[in-house]
């Protein structure tokens, strides 16, 4: 089964603290980032990320290249790819990227 991670970053585990859906456990954040970490078998909507207020740990960061490199969080080099198109249309840089890779 797989697993999401989120992070509680302004308060711990709690009635009401969390969505219930799906919910697996509750872990302790041995970096000290976070009050707790929730685990769950379903990707979280971005509603319930902002109405909980969690972050989402389960993001890679991807190398984009073009004429300059930047990262970008990411589920999934397809998310990569369309975060860096999104940027291109907002006219952020020019060209198309030359490579995307994970780190």
């Amino acid at each position: 089964m797989k697993e999401f991670k989120y992070g509680m970053r302004l308060r711990g585990f709690a009635p009401m603290c969390q969505p219930k859906e799906g919910f697996l456990r509750r872990e302790d954040d041995t970096l000290g980032d976070y009050h707790d970490i929730i685990v769950y078998n379903r990707r979280l909507t971005d509603k319930e990320l902002y109405e909980y207020e969690l972050d989402d740990l389960n993001l890679k960061t991807y190398r984009v290249t073009y004429e300059i490199v930047f990262e970008i969080s990411a589920v999934d080099e397809t998310e990569a790819e369309e975060i860096s198109d999104e940027m291109l249309a907002n006219g952020e840089f020019e060209g198309y990227p030359v490579m995307v890779e994970e780190i």
